[in-house]
């Protein structure tokens, strides 16, 4: 019987944590979806919000708080930031010599990218000068 009342106390706190992760990622859910339906001209004003929800799961998840997930969430929207311009890189543009508008869309999208980073860098230095969590080392 002990054996199985472990077992029955992992599950219930493997279950509590899942929870716990749904709940504050779930804050990430519409933020990213906009990202994913804009032009990267138009991500950078949609960051703060992102990394305002990133904040609120550093500040208050139990459970996804931890260095090595935040940096794998930073990574996730970033791959999804770098999705987005390569999607608006048009190789058929390039092929058909309109080079005009692949010079534009490359600009916009390096463009995005290093407001992503400003803002980002940003929100980590405020992040761990204000943050009650004192141990932010994501830099």
């Amino acid at each position: 019987m002990p054996g199985f009342q472990e077992l029955e106390k992992k599950i219930k706190a493997g279950h509590e944590e899942a929870n716990d992760n749904l709940q504050f990622l779930n804050t990430l859910a519409e933020p990213c979806r906009k990202i994913e339906n804009s032009e990267p001209k138009d991500i950078p004003k949609l960051l703060p919000e992102v990394l305002n929800s990133v904040r609120i799961i550093w500040e208050l998840s139990k459970h996804y708080n931890t260095e090595e997930r935040m940096k794998g969430l930073l990574t996730k929207i970033s791959n999804q930031i770098i999705k987005r311009c390569r999607a608006k890189i048009n190789k058929d543009d390039m092929l058909q010599g309109d080079v005009e508008k692949c010079m534009l869309d490359l600009d916009e999208s390096i463009a995005c990218c290093k407001e992503w980073k400003t803002i980002c860098l940003k929100m980590q230095g405020l992040i761990k000068k204000y943050s009650s969590r004192k141990n932010w080392t994501l830099d």
